[in-house]
């Protein structure tokens, strides 16, 4: 198995199992897309955004939340940080 193919199962399998079941809102409006990064300060907040970003296909911004998490030291986004860059 190469190696791209063995990082992207593995990401996929991340996905799978840290992936929430909605992306998070609050008063029912998006705030990964209503919010500047900056904004957003908690980790777990960060990453589910950048899965939100992900899944959306919108790339530029899930490596944006997911380097926000991973500055702050959350392992599974340090880990799709380097996925993505791979």
């Amino acid at each position: 198995m190469s190696t791209r193919i063995r990082s992207q199962a593995l990401l996929l399998a991340l996905l799978l199992l840290a992936v929430p079941l909605a992306a998070p809102t609050i008063a029912g409006t998006d705030i990964c897309r209503h919010s500047v990064p900056q904004a957003v300060t908690d980790p777990n907040r960060q990453f589910s955004c950048g899965i939100a970003a992900y899944d959306k296909r919108d790339y530029e911004a899930a490596l944006l939340w997911f380097r926000k998490a991973a500055e702050q030291g959350l392992a599974a986004a340090q880990f799709n940080l380097g996925v993505m860059y791979n």
